[in-house]
């Protein structure tokens, strides 16, 4: 018998220690009825946001420094911001080996990914905001989106009719995941209100990527994006609030164990 149990104790050791690597736990079935058993176990780690929620949209001249004509910025972050694309291949059937293929063979070709596809839906909301320094109100900033849709329509209209091969172009720039991109208007550019809340203005956009872009357009003589180092210092100062925070748990955890510690010790003394 003390062999046997001997092997056991061995046995159940090292299933244990499989299972504290792997991070399953093993008990009695929870109080609410449900087996514990094998339940695995997550962690996190905290993560400080350091990217801003900030989106802009700005037109370009056809020169070569690519001169900001209008540049938008949305007061509010959208609602939505869906990004699709396209993975660009057809296959056709063809027939095959009776037995390998069941008779079919199937051929792909593949060309590539299509850029980005942007949807953006959200409200300007009604009051002043900070992102676009209180420039607008809600009313005033979804009736200056609909003027600067219209106008980058009327300035290339203006291309073409002159014969020009050089056009303006629009530029999304999406601060949160860094896609910079060059995109056109296209199908229903919609502005609505709702019953429901109808002092807001409601806003869906369709953008189609044309080609990535290295970065924000600057204003001429200028080397920095000016909201992007607006936000850029705060997010700097959040970083180092978390991190002198994270700091004092981290003391304040070392002081903890090395009480225990002695503690421990002490009482091993004692007996």
């Amino acid at each position: 018998m003390g062999l046997l149990s001997a092997v056991s104790g061995a046995v159940n050791s090292g299933i244990n220690s499989v299972e504290n690597a792997l991070g399953i736990s093993t008990g009695a079935p929870s109080s609410g009825g449900l087996p514990s058993a094998y339940a695995q176990v997550f962690r996190t780690i905290p993560t400080p946001v350091q990217q801003y929620a900030l989106y802009r949209l700005s037109i370009h001249a056809p020169n070569r420094q690519k001169t900001p004509v209008e540049v938008f910025t949305f007061p509010l972050s959208p609602s939505n911001v869906r990004r699709t694309m396209t993975s660009m291949a057809a296959f056709y059937d063809t027939p095959g080996a009776p037995v390998s293929q069941f008779g079919v063979a199937r051929i792909i070709d593949q060309y590539g990914m299509s850029p980005l596809t942007f949807v953006i839906e959200g409200t300007t909301g009604w009051q002043k905001h900070l992102t676009d320094g209180f420039h607008y109100t809600g009313l005033q900033a979804i009736r200056r989106i609909q003027t600067i849709l219209e106008f980058f329509a009327y300035l290339n209209a203006g291309q073409a009719q002159a014969q020009k091969t050089d056009f303006y172009t629009m530029e999304f720039y999406d601060y949160f995941t860094r896609e910079f991109y060059e995109v056109v208007p296209i199908g229903p550019q919609e502005i609505w209100q709702d019953k429901d809340r109808p002092i807001l203005s409601f806003y869906r956009f369709t953008l189609v990527g044309l080609k990535p872009v290295s970065g924000p357009a600057l204003p001429p003589g200028s080397t920095q994006d000016p909201i992007a180092a607006a936000f850029d210092s705060t997010v700097v100062t959040a970083q180092a609030n978390f991190n002198t925070f994270m700091g004092g748990v981290n003391d304040l955890y070392s002081t903890a164990s090395s009480v225990v510690s002695s503690v421990i010790n002490a009482a091993g003394n004692i007996l």
